[in-house]
């Protein structure tokens, strides 16, 4: 596996953990792991490998979108 998809996966726990922890000071509770995927941002690092590989194989940048509503990346629960 690629070195930078490893370090996004592995890094992707960190983030939900990350999240969790944040809500929970926030006095907020969603119902079992949720709470830290909510945030949406523990597949950001995975957005922009795969941002940076279509670029790399001659995308046009301002026809990749990888920011708002117009995007979304499947995750799980």
């Amino acid at each position: 596996m690629r070195e930078d998809l490893a370090q996004a996966i592995l890094g992707m726990y960190a983030a939900i953990q990350r999240a969790a922890d944040e809500q929970s000071k926030q006095g907020h509770r969603d119902q079992g792991r949720r709470s830290g995927i909510t945030s949406g941002k523990h597949l950001d690092p995975l957005v922009r490998i795969i941002k940076n590989d279509l670029i790399d194989r001659d995308f046009n940048p301002d026809e990749i979108f990888d920011t708002g509503r117009q995007c979304v990346l499947p995750g799980w629960f």
